[in-house]
Parts: C-alpha cells; structure tokens; sequence
C-alpha cells in the first residue's frame, strides 16, 4: 500500500517513518532523504506531524497524507493567485477536504503554507498573491555597515551561559533570530530545520522566496552554531540528544563574518549584538567566565580575591583570639 495513503493519525513504527518520508517529501519539498541524514529527515518528518497535530482544531477534512499532499500542491501551483481568489478555488476544486467552516478554506491554506514553506501566513493582505506576500515579509535591509563584522566570540554556548538568553528552537523562518524580551528574560530563536534550507535551495521551486534567503539563513545559523568552537560543538550535540533538531548548517566550517553580506537578516544579528554586548553578568559564575570587558573582569578577581583574603585573616583572628583566651583561663 501507498505510504501516502495512509490515515494520518496512524502511529507509524520508525519502519513506516522511513518508508513514509521518500514520497512525502519528494512531492513536499522535490527531495529524497539519504540515508546518511537519519536525525534531519526525523526533524522534518517531525515538523510535518506537528502543524498537522496543530491543525487538528480547525476540523478539515484530511484523513491520508495524500489529501495534505493534494492541498499543497494545489497551493503550489497557485501561488500567484490573489489570496481571496486563492479562497474561492480551492473551495471550488478541493471543496472535500474542507470543513464546514465558514473558514475552513483559510485554514486550510495557513496549513498548507505552515508545512511547507514553514512560515505563517499572518498578515497576508487578501489582495496579494502568496508569492508576493512570502517575498514582502522577507525585505532586504538598506543599512550601511561597512566594515561591520560578527564576534567570533558569540555564538549559541555564549549567548546562553554569558549572557543570559534563552535558546529556542523554531520551525518558523519567520522567527528566527528573533529577539524577545521580557521582565529581564531574553528569549533568542533560531530556525533549526537546516536539511530544508540546504536541499530547498537548489529546488526549482525555492523561487517563492527571495533570491538568496535560504543560502543566508543556512549561513545565519552558521554564525551563531560555529563548527570550529569546541564548546559550542559540545552544547549543540547535547541539544541535539534533548530535541529532535537538523543542525546540519552548524558543520560549515568557513563563515563569512561581514555582515554586509547579510542583506535580510543584519538587522537581527546586529540586535544580538547590542543586546549580548549591552548585559551585564548577573550570576558569579557568569563574572567569572565574561571575558567581554578585561578591566571590569581584573577587577572582579581582584575584589574577589580581596575578600577571600580578608575573610580567612578574620577567620585567623577570630581562632587565635578564641585560644588566647583558651589558654588564659587554662593558666589561671
């Protein structure tokens, strides 16, 4: 039987996910899965069941991965239609595997969309084509930077253990390199699902993005995920063991730090650097190990080694004092 015919809320067994992802993402994403990627075709096998897991609450009427895969191919070869045009002809075409919501067909597409061009579509204007819609959220940014170029001294490991943020790991492209602040706590995502972006790439189909998104995002992450940082390496393999998550990108061993070269995403990598630059350690742990600031760091050490000093002089005072009496009263 045709992996793709079956029901979509069946539990696969790891032999049924393997025979799966050939023909799923052959018609998702015009690629094979070698075999060598085992832990990146999970990752985006995993991505695909959870907007399907997501989607549950907007009652479609999809019940085999060959109904998710009509979907989206009808997206595919719509994608220059106006939203509201969009509506009405898949209502009109693909009208069974809707719901009986007024919505249904909205959704239907924001599903469609979320699996595979892992994006969301908010904010998509009704007059506008997905196309032109995927290309307006992604503009190229005009700043002047010249010269500017990305620390070698932050990456993923630095960010979390100096300064303070919290890594999360997203599916949305739209979310990455968001920088998220709240009550004190930073919250930095970063787009993990980097097969996609290296495969995608090389589609015919990877003109619904802008020329050059997917190579810079895959070379974004290389910059926060550096293959040549031992520790780094070490925290990313851990991460790994903990999510299901396709760090492949992190293994490009030479990254382009000039961040001219950024044209979609230096406005967040330049955030990431003012923000990391900009905190102060909160923890002695974190005084201990910021090399940021060399004169602040000296003089940490040099207070720290000043009270140790002074606390174990008083300790030695306090003891030679309590003997002094010790022996008094033994004289007497």
């Amino acid at each position: 039987m045709d992996p793709l015919l079956w029901d979509i809320k069946r539990p696969l067994s790891n032999h049924e996910r393997s025979m799966l992802k050939p023909p799923l993402f052959k018609t998702l994403w015009d690629f094979l899965p070698a075999k060598s990627d085992f832990q990146s075709s999970n990752a985006l096998l995993d991505h695909y069941f959870d907007q399907l897991n997501l989607a549950e609450g907007y009652n479609l009427d999809l019940r085999t991965h060959e109904d998710v895969v009509q979907l989206i191919q009808f997206l595919k070869n719509n994608k220059t239609l106006r939203c509201e045009l969009l509506h009405l002809k898949l209502t009109k075409e693909l009208g069974a595997l809707l719901g009986p919501a007024q919505n249904s067909a909205e959704k239907a597409i924001e599903l469609a969309i979320r699996i595979w061009l892992m994006l969301t579509p908010d904010g998509w204007d009704g007059n506008k084509s997905l196309e032109n819609f995927v290309h307006d959220i992604f503009p190229r940014d005009g700043t002047d930077t010249p010269g500017a170029m990305f620390p070698t001294a932050i990456n993923a490991y630095e960010l979390e253990r100096i300064g303070g943020f919290d890594i999360v790991w997203t599916d949305n492209i739209r979310d990455h390199l968001s920088l998220f602040m709240n009550h004190g706590q930073k919250e930095l995502r970063i787009f993990h699902l980097t097969s996609f972006l290296r495969i995608y790439k090389c589609s015919s189909e990877s003109h619904i993005y802008p020329s050059g998104l997917l190579d810079e995002t895959e070379r974004a992450i290389a910059l926060i995920l550096p293959s040549t940082n031992i520790q780094c390496r070490k925290w990313i393999r851990k991460a790994r063991e903990e999510d299901s998550l396709d760090l492949e990108a992190g293994t490009t061993a030479v990254v382009n730090r000039n961040l001219e070269s950024y044209e979609f995403w230096r406005p967040r990598l330049l955030a990431v650097i003012e923000e990391y630059d900009r905190t102060e350690p909160t923890s002695l742990k974190q005084w201990a190990v910021d090399k940021r600031r060399p004169n602040q760091r000296y003089t940490f050490w040099i207070a720290a080694t000043a009270l140790a000093l002074a606390l174990v002089f008083g300790l030695i005072q306090s003891v030679t004092g309590i003997l002094q009496v010790i022996v008094a009263m033994e004289s007497h």
